[in-house]
């Protein structure tokens, strides 16, 4: 009921943007059958325009109840909690993460004092949710430190250093982190193959965050053989933008920076929990140009790989098939 509530708040803006009158009689009923059969959402139904598509092109997307499934077999729930935990992702994934962080719950005050002796000004997310919800930036002094620590327990909130990125990914947007998306999976040989579906998003002015959902955030393709950016932003209302429409950067053709590094990083971390197979990593580099990993996602949204016209179903088809051979 949500998403359908949300197909009238979110989807709509999409439609109007795209040039598109009020729907049809048949597009409602269209979507719900998509929805029954396929497990296809609304949000995947319009943002992959599969009113304009027949049944073959509509399969050639990796949307709905396989690709759910395909994420599910390939990374067991016993593993799950190392991704959907931002505290048990930083816990596992520590030498990866170039950041101090702290569980509330898990912590006392005088941990809490330590951390804010170093890190006055930070940031702060609740550590089961995704997609950027609930996250701010908190500045605190020593007599709000109580009332804040005992309210960040409540919300389990973890807290983090906030990390200071690159000039070249700075220069986009300096209020939020700007990130990479990339894909990794494990193969059958005990190795790593970064999919060739990696992602760039770009925060906006005043935003803590690069979502494009819930921050406004501006998501573009990256070419993942030569590390350029390869299409044009889009924002969550369809909108697209070829220089950013805060600082004017061009986005198309920007060349990420320590695109080597991170693409050494990724064989590497992939490999630290090997029964996750199938990841979707959240990148970015920082002042001291290390690459800096945000969080994992057990089931990465791939949205954000295929709203520019084009389904990639067989990419992840052909891991299925490589997972059922290794079994």
């Amino acid at each position: 009921m949500r998403e359908w509530y949300q197909l009238f708040l979110h989807e709509w803006q999409i439609k109007k943007a795209k040039g598109l009158s009020y729907p049809k009689v048949w597009l409602l009923p269209d979507c719900a059958l998509e929805q029954v059969f396929f497990g296809v959402s609304p949000a995947e139904y319009f943002t992959y325009e599969f009113y304009r598509k027949g049944q073959k092109k509509r399969r050639a997307y990796a949307a709905g109840r396989k690709i759910w499934r395909l994420y599910d077999a390939l990374n067991p729930e016993e593993y799950a909690h190392f991704l959907n935990n931002k505290a048990d992702f930083c816990q596992k994934y520590a030498a990866y993460i170039h950041r101090d962080t702290l569980f509330c719950e898990k912590t006392d005050f005088e941990q809490f004092q330590q951390f804010l002796q170093k890190h006055p000004v930070f940031f702060a997310k609740p550590y089961h949710r995704s997609g950027g919800i609930g996250a701010r930036i908190l500045e605190c002094d020593e007599d709000e430190a109580p009332v804040l620590f005992e309210t960040l327990q409540k919300k389990h909130n973890q807290v983090e250093e906030i990390v200071r990125q690159c000039e070249e990914l700075a220069a986009f947007n300096a209020s939020s982190v700007n990130t990479l998306r990339f894909l990794t999976f494990v193969n059958e040989n005990g190795g790593v193959d970064i999919l060739p579906l990696a992602g760039m998003r770009f925060g906006r002015t005043g935003m803590v965050a690069d979502n494009v959902t819930e921050h406004h955030g501006i998501g573009c393709n990256v070419d993942a053989r030569r590390g350029l950016v390869c299409t044009r932003g889009m924002d969550r209302d369809g909108i697209f933008y070829d220089i950013h429409p805060d600082s004017g950067k061009p986005i198309v053709g920007f060349a990420i920076p320590e695109w080597e590094k991170i693409l050494a990083a990724l064989k590497e971390i992939a490999l630290v929990e090997p029964h996750l197979r199938l990841v979707g990593w959240d990148v970015t580099v920082n002042a001291a140009r290390e690459v800096v990993f945000i969080e994992g996602n057990r089931r990465p949204d791939p949205i954000a790989f295929q709203c520019y016209g084009a389904g990639y179903w067989d990419v992840f088809k052909g891991l299925k098939t490589r997972h059922k051979e290794k079994k």
